[in-house]
């Protein structure tokens, strides 16, 4: 006699607040002061690091889309890490594989494996159309990432699990 698939209870998936249970206890604060700080480190780090690599002064001047593309891409970046700081501070129902497909795609694949690259060759490519093809297309993303994030909101808001669900009334 076999035993069917059915006969055996599936794991509920893991939360965030299941998994770090800690970061309900810094809350806010730690929220705020994570994402301003990714948020300031990427931004200007990867903005200062692509006009350094290409020792030209003038280049922002001949490359007018080049600045916008530049910024996009930070913001894009910041954007992510503000996503994920978010679920961790806010959103404790949120399952780690969601979390877990931020840090890799979101961020690792589409950020770093992508987009970086991308621009570190447009920094020598003096053709506005491809600058703003490619802040447009980061702009679509900036996009899908922030309808993400009220996708994440809209599903996963609430109490963590396990916490009292009864409302009190005060008089």
């Amino acid at each position: 006699m076999t035993p069917s698939a059915s006969s055996t209870p599936a794991a509920a998936p893991v939360t965030i607040g299941e998994a770090y249970p800690e970061n309900r206890k810094r809350g806010r604060t730690l929220l705020i002061g994570t994402v301003l700080l990714v948020a300031y480190l990427f931004f200007s780090g990867y903005a200062v690091l692509t006009l350094r690599m290409t020792g030209d002064p003038l280049l922002l001047s001949r490359a007018r889309w080049l600045a916008p593309m530049l910024v996009a891409v930070g913001v894009y970046l910041s954007l992510a890490q503000a996503i994920r700081s978010y679920a961790h501070g806010l959103l404790p129902r949120t399952p780690v594989p969601v979390d877990d497909a931020i840090a890799e795609t979101v961020i690792l694949r589409i950020g770093a494996c992508f987009l970086i690259p991308l621009t570190f060759v447009a920094l020598w490519v003096e053709d506005d159309r491809i600058h703003m093809a490619l802040t447009g297309f980061v702009a679509v993303l900036i996009a899908g990432q922030v309808a993400f994030w009220a996708w994440l909101v809209h599903n996963f808001a609430g109490p963590a699990p396990g916490a009292c669900r009864c409302k009190t009334r005060v008089d």
